[in-house]
């Protein structure tokens, strides 16, 4: 697995970021993935040859190619192959992939935000069915929606429209972003995306002003439960947008701007 430049996926924390960059990094230089290499390719068989008569079910790989181990489902842990899986038998860990994983929240359409192994506080972005694959196994407390809400296994909206948030959304039957923006957002709670430009900024609610002049801080409206994290997880967007989905993107938002 490969992290996309710092310069242009970065983690809110910072020095946090660069700390989990470091361990994804390690894990695609351990070798094979939980026994395989090129974990993806081919990946939507029913059951997969991990080499010495190792098979991983359906229940420890996704459709789009990752691979989990450890686990309720007892996912299958190849000696040295997977570092992050040993101990805690329970612990579900992420096999090694060649895809890239972006640092939460600046997820693209599609995607969830998923702490990896149980050991590290990082959440980055993967595909909706490794959510799947998390919850599954026991683990769907490490599984948030891109809008930062806790997984409750519900799919992500798919509307007959493309709604109005006071600006274009993205995100189901909207026009794409502009190349080189994520559509970040669309979840259970929030059935459309909005256009996060790429390099995007972490900001948070008490820290609106790290997106400099002319931005401001977008913090999802999440369930009380959530809205702590939410809060800590917010995306830095140019002013009128912000002020825009503030006022009228669906499911709620907030625009934090700087004093």
């Amino acid at each position: 697995m490969t992290v996309a430049p710092q310069s242009a996926r970065m983690a809110v924390g910072g020095a946090g970021g660069a700390a989990v960059g470091t361990i994804l990094v390690l894990i695609a230089t351990q070798g094979t993935a939980c026994g395989r290499t090129g974990i993806g390719e081919g990946a939507a068989d029913a059951s997969n040859s991990m080499g010495d008569d190792v098979v991983i079910p359906n229940a420890c790989e996704s459709e789009s190619g990752w691979a989990i181990c450890r686990g309720a489902n007892d996912c299958p842990v190849p000696a040295n192959d997977c570092p992050f899986c040993t101990g805690d038998p329970d612990a579900v860990g992420l096999c090694a992939s060649p895809r890239s994983a972006a640092f939460c929240p600046a997820c693209d359409d599609g995607y969830v935000c998923i702490q990896p192994y149980a050991a590290q506080s990082i959440h980055v972005c993967l595909p909706f069915d490794v959510g799947q694959l998390y919850a599954s196994s026991g683990s769907a407390d490490r599984v948030r929606y891109a809008d930062q809400s806790h997984w409750t296994g519900q799919p992500l909206p798919e509307p007959s429209d493309c709604g109005d948030g006071g600006m274009p959304l993205c995100g189901g039957l909207c026009d794409p972003c502009a190349a080189g923006s994520l559509c970040v957002g669309r979840s259970p709670l929030h059935p459309y995306g909005f256009c996060v430009p790429s390099p995007y900024g972490p900001c948070s609610k008490g820290k609106p002003d790290v997106c400099g002049s002319g931005k401001g801080c977008v913090i999802f409206t999440d369930p009380p439960s959530d809205q702590a994290v939410a809060d800590q997880n917010g995306l830095c967007v140019p002013i009128n947008a912000c002020e825009a989905l503030g006022h009228a993107y669906p499911g709620g938002a907030t625009c934090a701007g700087p004093d």
